[in-house]
């Protein structure tokens, strides 16, 4: 039997698995099976926020806040929706738990060749076997940024992420304050595809810092590492923190105030966004950052 941690950790998985700009009607049920699994709010804004048609941090409150249990939706839904798309659950069960099926010997072999067929994927060995990153890569190119940690999936990789093969693509690891790998981010070319994350993995506190950290400097939240680049040459002193999405800024945020009191931290959203910049620096002491009045919905500091 799992135990309650085991549970939400399975259910994480299986959420993160799924692709966050699917259809409206999609992302509904996810939210409802996600609650119904027991996951918190912020499982969920995470998760979203991966998605390229995200509609901000409010829709996704909004919506997860309107959901009701009894609305017919339960957490099995989560995990079929999972495996559908390829998710392995490989989370153990006693044999002896209530209720429990004994499996038959053909059983246990379909099980075997279906773990064999959808390994687990394992972050750490992934990113050790990709090669590091140049400043020619098309993505670092066109953002004008700088490859130092970053790493490339070998052109001839078999790999693939949501049905989309990501041979070629740049790899952004996702790390915790302490360094500690959390999970990764692939990038394509810009205008070829929208970024994807290593699946059944969470970004727990993951962050990405551009620059150094100063106890008492000046630390900039943005969206992704394209912004992060613009703001660190803008202000070479300072650092820029990288959320990895628009939904995951407020937590990333928090977790910076706790951990370095004394910074000056400067929400920079993307333009569209500027209410949950102001919320958020409003809520730590902080403060924002506005893109030009007449720039189009989701223009950013790269773009500026």
């Amino acid at each position: 039997m799992l135990n309650g941690h085991d549970e939400s950790e399975r259910a994480r998985s299986a959420l993160f698995t799924l692709d966050a700009g699917c259809a409206r009607e999609q992302w509904v049920r996810a939210a409802m099976a996600a609650k119904a699994a027991g996951l918190p709010e912020n499982d969920f804004l995470a998760w979203s926020a991966t998605g390229g048609n995200y509609g901000g941090e409010h829709d996704a409150r909004s919506l997860w806040r309107s959901i009701n249990l009894n609305g017919g939706v339960g957490p099995g839904t989560l995990f079929k929706m999972a495996r559908d798309v390829g998710w392995n659950d490989a989370q153990p069960r006693a044999n002896g738990a209530q209720g429990a099926r004994v499996s038959s010997p053909m059983q246990s072999e379909q099980a075997k060749a279906k773990t064999v067929s959808n390994p687990i994927f394992d972050v750490a060995a992934a990113f050790a076997s990709y090669q590091p990153a140049s400043a020619q890569h098309p993505y670092i190119a066109a953002k004008r940024g700088n490859p130092d940690g970053l790493r490339v999936v070998p052109a001839d990789a078999p790999l693939t992420i949501q049905g989309k093969p990501v041979a070629g693509w740049l790899v952004v690891p996702v790390r915790s304050l302490d360094g500690a790998l959390q999970t990764i981010q692939y990038i394509p070319a810009p205008g070829s595809g929208k970024k994807l994350n290593a699946p059944g993995a969470s970004f727990g506190n993951g962050l990405l810092v551009v620059g150094e950290i100063v106890l008492d400097g000046t630390l900039y939240v943005v969206e992704g590492i394209g912004q992060a680049w613009a703001c660190s040459k803008a202000d070479y002193q300072a650092a820029a923190v990288v959320a990895f999405g628009c939904g995951r800024v407020r937590t990333v945020a928090i977790l910076l105030r706790e951990c370095y009191p004394a910074a000056r931290i400067v929400i920079v959203p993307d333009r569209g966004k500027e209410a949950d910049a102001e919320a958020i620096a409003r809520d730590i002491g902080g403060t924002w950052v506005a893109m030009p009045a007449d720039a189009p919905g989701n223009y950013d500091a790269n773009d500026y």
